[in-house]
């Protein structure tokens, strides 16, 4: 951890950067400042943080059993403001470091089709370790109302498709990529990457209300890392994160008519 921390502070630009569109060493490359991309990302998980404790605690109180179907309703659209947010102020950062955002998210579908096997890959491991930890927690991790298909259909907007794009854009088209000319070892930056993005997914609410934590959500962030890694572009990662709440979405509708 104290390494990390000095890499943040003092950064190590020793590894020679990578065209992204090209697998060929790019002396001129420049990359977003690591030190300034760790902060904001970390600013925005603990804002986060921060407003679903006081809005839940201060709202509605300690019974989680009480809280009523609107409560959920005004936490996606707490959820959509805050993706938004995220998206401009990694375009802010950008703009402010005078670097193209389009060259690190890469939107080139060649390089989905290229690496749609391999995604179909990731996507089996991470599916494995969905339905472990659906096994060892049988209720749903999300909230589904029987009675309001608007509800229903805002949810799964939300994690299906807002979280998948917004976050792909944010923690690898922005924080992988500043972490290419720090972390000189492949493996140290899918570690840290996928650490800090299990962190934006580890509520301080679930363990306030004693509620599961996903803890597959490490092994996700280290597969769509390593997507990233090997295709320089968001797309195949957007694309194993879009199946891999898909089917955490079609598990807990099972559940929930289970239940």
């Amino acid at each position: 951890m104290l390494h990390i921390f000095s890499l943040i502070n003092n950064g190590s630009r020793e590894e020679r950067p990578i065209d992204p569109h090209y697998s060929i060493v790019n002396q001129s490359m420049k990359y977003p400042s690591f030190k300034t991309a760790f902060w904001l990302i970390f600013i925005l998980i603990i804002s986060m943080q921060i407003i679903q404790v006081i809005y839940s605690l201060q709202v509605y109180g300690w019974n989680v059993d009480s809280y009523p179907p609107k409560y959920y309703l005004h936490l996606d659209l707490f959820s959509i403001g805050w993706y938004i947010a995220s998206v401009i102020l990694v375009g802010f950062s950008f703009s402010l470091q005078n670097l193209s955002a389009h060259i690190f998210y890469n939107f080139n579908f060649d390089f989905l089709r290229k690496y749609f096997i391999q995604t179909i890959k990731y996507f089996g491991g991470a599916a494995l370790a969905v339905l472990t930890l659906s096994f060892i927690f049988p209720e749903p991790e999300f909230y589904i109302d029987e009675n309001s298909v608007i509800m229903n259909v805002l949810a799964v907007f939300v994690t299906v498709i807002m979280a998948p794009v917004c976050e792909e854009l944010v923690f690898r088209g922005y924080l992988y990529s500043a972490m290419i000319p720090v972390f000189k070892r492949k493996k140290e930056r899918l570690v840290v990457n996928a650490m800090l993005f299990a962190s934006a997914h580890v509520f301080f609410v679930s363990f306030v209300f004693g509620e599961p934590v996903p803890f597959y959500i490490f092994i996700l962030g280290y597969l769509i890392a390593k997507l990233y890694e090997e295709s320089r572009s968001v797309l195949p990662g957007i694309l194993l994160h879009l199946l891999n709440n898909g089917l955490v979405v079609i598990i807990d509708f099972i559940k929930t008519d289970l239940n």
